[in-house]
């Protein structure tokens, strides 16, 4: 009778699962979000040095993790526009793993401190892979506007993570969504533009060579996923237009370009349709198995 007995058992627990979606059985199973992880212990108390980790339901696989930085020109933070975490709340459905790392800001910090918080951020994510559950060989490091520009930064300039023991092939690739590339253009970019890179990395042209991706390309880069936005701010699709064609010059050998119809700079980076196209891309890249 016993067997029976379980059977009844189970099928009384199904049905409760069919008829309340929202019980103990999902609560359990649904995706996790940790908030506020310092980046080290030197930064405990600065949510400026800080991330938020979106952890998916278990699938009995480990996840790929996306590391991806805000935008706001390296001056504002991600509060007010939730960019991050409605792309995160949206990933981790399709088992990505998202951390949303923060920074200081300019003006108040300047060049290379921005850089340098997404490198020590990142080595935390590395070093606690295991902890968290999260696949350390699909490490990906993405980000928006400003934050595409320090996730192509420290990617492709290697001694931001090597200041953490970090090897450079930790980063499985990139994903740079209307990012920033070449920090001392000749071609018309807009007034709010000029004036984040002047506050941000003064106007030493040296410095801002040092400071721009685009000066950084290297035969061993980490695959690249470029996504610019059709009816982006001025300049932005010739920037990564150039950029991608710098990183094939220089030999990467995985190196994608897309340009998005009908996108803004904002619009391009809402993946709140299941089947937006370009959230499947950016899952495929990952390796995902949603």
């Amino acid at each position: 009778m016993q067997p029976l007995y379980l059977l009844r058992v189970v099928t009384l627990f199904c049905a409760l699962i069919v008829i309340m979606p929202k019980s103990i059985c999902a609560a359990a199973s649904a995706p996790r979000i940790i908030r506020d992880i310092p980046h080290s212990d030197s930064a405990k108390g600065d949510r400026r040095r800080s991330f938020d980790l979106y952890l998916p339901a278990d699938s009995g696989k480990k996840p790929p993790l996306l590391a991806f930085i805000h935008g706001g020109f390296w001056l504002l933070p991600d509060d007010d526009y939730r960019i991050g975490p409605a792309l995160a709340e949206n990933l981790v459905q399709d088992g990505v793993a998202v951390a949303l790392i923060r920074y200081r800001l300019a003006p108040a910090y300047r060049h290379p401190i921005q850089a340098e918080d997404v490198a020590a951020a990142l080595a935390q994510l590395v070093k606690d892979a295991a902890k968290y559950g999260f696949d350390a060989r699909r490490i990906y490091l993405a980000g928006h506007s400003a934050g595409g520009h320090l996730a192509s930064l420290v990617g492709l300039d290697s001694r931001y993570l090597a200041r953490h023991g970090v090897a450079k092939n930790s980063i499985a690739g990139i994903v740079s969504i209307s990012g920033l590339y070449d920090l001392n253009p000749t071609w018309r970019v807009s007034k709010n533009q000029s004036v984040a890179v002047e506050n941000t990395f003064g106007k030493d042209a040296a410095l801002l060579r040092q400071a721009s991706p685009f000066h950084h390309g290297r035969a061993d880069a980490p695959p690249f996923l470029i996504i610019s936005a059709f009816r982006d701010f001025p300049g932005f699709a010739l920037d990564a237009r150039r950029f991608a064609d710098a990183l094939r010059q220089t030999g990467a050998k995985d190196v994608q370009q897309l340009m998005i119809e009908g996108a803004d700079h904002f619009s391009v980076v809402k993946f709140d349709e299941e089947n937006n196209s370009l959230r499947r891309v950016v899952v495929g890249f990952l390796g995902a198995q949603p």
